[in-house]
């Protein structure tokens, strides 16, 4: 394919979600045969790429169970204890507890890609054969 990056991104975004569906509701199931020359113009913005914590994969649940078998206690006591409200943290406790959620949460940053949007039009492009049937 000889389109450049922002050319194949274009061709994937330019026919909305609603003429998507739009067309489908007129397609029979089967199998068609596809040759059309389409015209996509207007507009493709990409956002800066970002930093984010990837908090599934943060070990902060694991530990947090460890220190809980550790103390002698089952999980699932403790889990019906905290529900039942007794393990309400000290608030001068929860700066503490929020840095060192912090500084874990650090190590498990990873960067995306920014957000593509876009204002497309695709207009099929009559050729000969179509104008002389």
């Amino acid at each position: 394919m000889d389109l450049n990056p922002a050319e194949a991104i274009a061709v994937t975004k330019a026919i909305a979600s609603k003429e998507k569906n739009e067309a489908r509701e007129g397609l029979e199931p089967g199998q068609y045969d596809i040759d059309a020359l389409v015209h996509i113009f207007g507009t493709l913005t990409v956002g800066e790429d970002y930093q984010q914590n990837k908090t599934a994969a943060m070990p902060q649940i694991k530990m947090l169970l460890a220190a809980i078998m550790l103390n002698g206690i089952s999980v699932r006591a403790f889990v019906r204890r905290y529900l039942d409200g007794e393990f309400d943290v000290p608030k001068e406790k929860e700066k503490e507890l929020s840095k060192i959620w912090k500084e874990l949460a650090e190590n498990f940053n990873d960067t995306f890609s920014g957000k593509v949007t876009s204002k497309l039009t695709a207009e099929k492009v009559e050729t000969s054969a179509e104008n002389a049937a």
